[in-house]
């Protein structure tokens, strides 16, 4: 089910980015890639700093979208000012298109699986469509490797080996969700007893 998820985005993607410009798509992508890796690192690095801030599922995801999406406004907001304004760009229209399928199919995986991933952090978690959704721990680990790919691209170009850090990350943070969950459903149990 996950995977058809993030197929669809990433068909839809694709064929949004098929009608724009080589290089708005580049840079998006590029963005988006380097806003998941930040949302990530900035997760993870606070929840472990103040633990007690994050003890709920609302906090984890808010800090997770919300670290994604600022970083990626500032990002397109600073490409599109200084980079992208009047960069008139001649390539061969096939391979333009071409290559904004491949960079958009790769955005819609990736932009599929954070939301899939935010998701599941999130209350959201025990709606029934979405339980179902996540009945196995297989099912619940394929909603982190479009993210381990976006962490996995920028430790590439990295001068640092952080690989095994964003996979322990990604761990902590589905973990500590986790936790959040559990300590949430224990009161609304004691709620519901009283």
């Amino acid at each position: 089910m996950v995977f058809w998820i993030c197929l669809l985005f990433s068909v839809i993607s694709a064929f949004l980015a098929s009608r724009r410009e080589f290089p708005q798509i580049w840079v998006a992508a590029f963005n988006l890639i380097i806003s998941v890796y930040i949302s990530v690192g900035v997760t993870a690095s606070l929840g472990k700093s103040f633990p007690t801030a994050f003890e709920n599922q609302i906090a984890h995801m808010a800090m997770f979208i919300g670290a994604g999406v600022l970083v990626f406004i500032l990002m397109q907001f600073f490409a599109k000012s200084f980079i992208l304004h009047g960069i008139r760009l001649t390539l061969p229209v096939n391979f333009t298109r071409f290559a904004n399928i491949i960079l958009g199919f790769i955005m819609g995986y990736i932009l599929g699986g954070w939301i899939l991933f935010a998701v599941f952090m999130s209350p959201l978690q025990c709606v029934p469509a979405v339980k179902k959704m996540c009945k196995n721990s297989a099912m619940v680990h394929s909603f982190e490797s479009p993210i381990l790919f976006a962490c996995s691209l920028c430790d590439s170009a990295s001068v640092q080996n952080n690989s095994d850090e964003f996979k322990n990350a990604i761990s902590w943070i589905d973990n500590s969700s986790q936790l959040g969950k559990e300590s949430q459903v224990k009161a609304i149990e004691e709620k519901s007893d009283k």
